[in-house]
């Protein structure tokens, strides 16, 4: 096994890991059942209790009560049972086993051999490149795993690619396409303009047939920006 392949079967496996530790541990908290509990509370869409919209509805602006102003203040900052189920799932055993589990696979994926590979990338140095591609092959969810994503798009943007790493980044991007809204997207697009060919904008195409309508706006914008190299002096695939 040479080295290239090492580093994408380490963090492959390791990204798997660390998605899958992310999940359990949204899963054991409660986290996203809270957030969108809090959500639709801000947002007008959890109804007033049905004694409070009475008062209301029964009173002019100026004649509500104290007392129902308060009662009604009170409900608008007060947590859902989502909210105080997760707040008890902080502290509670199943969350310290996933919370470890978490730890070890960020541990896992994010090495000193991996962070200093990605530091050399943003200073220029090519021999991160490998790390950067495997981990968009990757393609790990976990926190803030968007950004590192953003800014690896940004740094492979100028770094000298062979063929065979654009033939990997090109098939990562297309699979992330599909996987709906997020904002690593963004760079991708302007990544797929450097990494751009004959077959990459044919597959580009097929997306744009896709059901689902994300996907096909995606693809809009990536095949867009790799005919932007069609034009005199914009040319910006580069060379090895």
């Amino acid at each position: 096994m040479n080295e290239a392949e090492r580093i994408r079967r380490e963090i492959k496996a390791a990204g798997a890991e660390l998605t899958a530790a992310a999940a359990a541990l949204n899963e054991a908290l409660g986290r996203q059942a809270a957030h969108r509990a809090l959500w639709d509370r801000l947002n007008g869409r959890v109804p007033i209790p049905d004694e409070l919209a009475g008062e209301f509805s029964a009173s002019s602006a100026a004649n509500v009560s104290a007392d129902a102003q308060e009662r009604a203040v009170k409900w608008l900052v007060s947590d859902s049972p989502a909210e105080i189920a997760f707040m008890t799932k902080l502290k509670s055993a199943d969350f310290q086993l996933e919370r470890d589990r978490y730890a070890k696979a960020w541990r896992s994926l994010f090495t000193s051999e991996f962070n200093e590979a990605i530091a050399r990338l943003r200073d220029g140095d090519h021999s991160g490149t490998e790390f950067a591609i495997a981990f968009i092959e990757a393609d790990p969810w976990c926190y803030h795993s968007g950004y590192l994503k953003q800014k690896l798009a940004r740094y492979l943007r100028r770094t000298p690619l062979t063929e065979a790493q654009r033939r990997r980044l090109r098939k990562a991007i297309l699979a992330a396409f599909t996987k709906g809204k997020r904002e690593d997207l963004k760079e991708y697009v302007s990544l797929s303009r450097r990494i751009d060919s004959e077959q990459f904008r044919r597959d580009l195409r097929k997306l744009e047939m896709d059901a689902d309508e994300g996907t096909r706006v995606r693809a809009a914008r990536a095949l867009a920006a790799c005919r932007m190299n069609d034009l005199p002096g914009k040319d910006l695939r580069g060379g090895a």
